[in-house]
């Protein structure tokens, strides 16, 4: 049994050229797989990141404010309505970015109809738990509600200026679909 020999990316005019000797190959030349990235990103989950990441960080200084002013305006009760309701925008709008990246990584086309249902299932849950919390005694729940509707509002805006500046290419390079 011949030991395996380790494939080697060829690309460009090395193809079908044999890296020890310079001879010929008269195998067909294809190449190997490019080795994954040490965090296994592609470039769409790359363009992932950049807008969790620019989407979430201004809602959490939202979420800081909100809370520094739901204790001055309402007390304790202020201050844990204004946290939950930050951790629940943060929550639901990371989890839905993640989902969506996740789902439409193999099927890039599948994207704005994805992003619609997660939206749509999203601001269901957050009326959802408006409805379920309307009576709730051990936070503010206007508050609450305020907080949700500024970190929402703040979370969007700051995933469309994210976006608009991100550099993704609507046309494939290699031609093929």
């Amino acid at each position: 049994m011949r030991p395996r020999e380790s494939a080697k990316r060829v690309t460009g005019p090395e193809r079908g050229v044999r890296a020890e000797s310079g001879s010929v190959d008269r195998m067909p030349s294809w190449s190997a797989p490019a080795p994954p990235t040490l965090a296994g990103d592609t470039d769409m989950q790359a363009n992932d990141a950049r807008l969790l990441r620019g989407s979430a960080v201004p809602t959490a200084a939202v979420a800081i404010v909100a809370m520094i002013v739901g204790t001055v305006v309402a007390g304790s009760k202020g201050l844990i309505g204004a946290a939950f309701a930050s951790v629940v925008v943060l929550a639901f709008f990371s989890l839905g970015q993640i989902a969506i990246g996740k789902i439409t990584n193999g099927n890039p086309f599948m994207i704005m109809n994805m992003a619609m249902l997660t939206y749509l299932v999203q601001v269901g849950a957050v009326a959802i738990l408006l409805f379920a919390f309307a009576d709730a005694t051990w936070f503010d729940t206007k508050v609450f509600a305020i907080v949700i509707l500024a970190a929402t509002l703040v979370w969007i805006a700051a995933q469309v200026r994210v976006f608009s500046k991100l550099k993704i290419a609507y046309v494939e390079p290699d031609g093929k679909r």
